[in-house]
């Protein structure tokens, strides 16, 4: 990729994180199963784990509004996969972090557990994926220093990096930065608690690399400072790509599946 092009995908980037600001926010409106955002959690796990099973065990990380064990809608046998919405993105992302690989009750499948996709994001799932759920885009006075914003935001975890994005010919701050976090439910902390004048918005992950391939080193998730390794990245990666196939935020209306609901009993989709 040459530098005309990386600085065109940069300032389309930069400019998707703006209008995310607006009252129209230049995207899709959000539905009720994105808001907050990155409040769903999309678990793969054995078939024999049931709702209460499910509630039980997430329901200590926070409110749980509604679980969906989607299940084959001709057999009405459950397919493996189940979603879980919060009420607070902080609490699915504690919940995601705790409870990712290991075992329910005695049921000996590990699960699984991954943030769910929104409906605009679609199904398909990115080697820098991680990204999109640890880095904030917000708005700062034009005289903040990085200094001055990593210490509002080192108060809700540890800070990897921060940003500021400034004019390339001037280096004066354009009044737009970004935070990334090494957890998610510290991003999720301070998207949630720093002062509202910032209006964070989690941040589309950088644009990779022409012609990335996975194993051959290159790792477009660091950031300045960034700790997160390469093979890190691959491995998680990995995993994504053999899920992102049923990872679709439209399986709630697909004719092949079928869902139920904590929140609604003999709810079916």
């Amino acid at each position: 990729m040459n530098n005309d092009q990386y600085k065109r995908r940069s300032y389309d980037r930069e400019t998707r994180d703006q209008n995310s600001h607006g009252s129209d926010g230049g995207r899709a409106q959000a539905n009720k199963y994105d808001d907050p955002p990155n409040s769903r959690l999309f678990i793969v796990c054995g078939k024999s784990i049931t709702e209460d099973d499910f509630k039980d065990a997430f329901e200590p990380y926070g409110i749980i509004e509604e679980i969906w064990v989607l299940k084959d809608r001709v057999t009405n046998e459950p397919k493996g996969v189940t979603y879980i919405k919060f009420s607070k993105t902080s609490e699915a992302a504690l919940a995601m972090e705790e409870m990712n690989g290991r075992c329910i009750g005695s049921h000996p499948r590990p699960l699984k557990v991954l943030i769910a996709h929104s409906r605009d994001q679609g199904s398909r799932r990115e080697m820098n994926e991680e990204e999109r759920l640890v880095r904030l885009f917000v708005v700062v006075p034009k005289s903040m220093g990085e200094s001055e914003l990593r210490e509002h935001f080192n108060q809700f975890g540890d800070v990897d990096y921060v940003s500021i994005v400034r004019d390339r010919t001037t280096k004066e701050s354009k009044g737009f930065a970004y935070i990334k976090y090494h957890r998610m439910s510290h991003a999720a902390k301070a998207f949630e608690a720093c002062e509202r004048s910032f209006k964070p918005v989690f941040a589309d992950p950088k644009p990779q690399k022409s012609g990335y391939h996975e194993g051959n080193g290159g790792d477009r998730m660091n950031g300045p400072g960034s700790t997160t390794s390469a093979s890190t990245t691959a491995s998680v990666s990995a995993g994504y790509d053999m899920l992102s196939y049923m990872d679709t935020s439209h399986s709630m209306s697909s004719p092949v599946l079928s869902s139920t609901r904590i929140s609604s009993g003999d709810y079916l989709i």
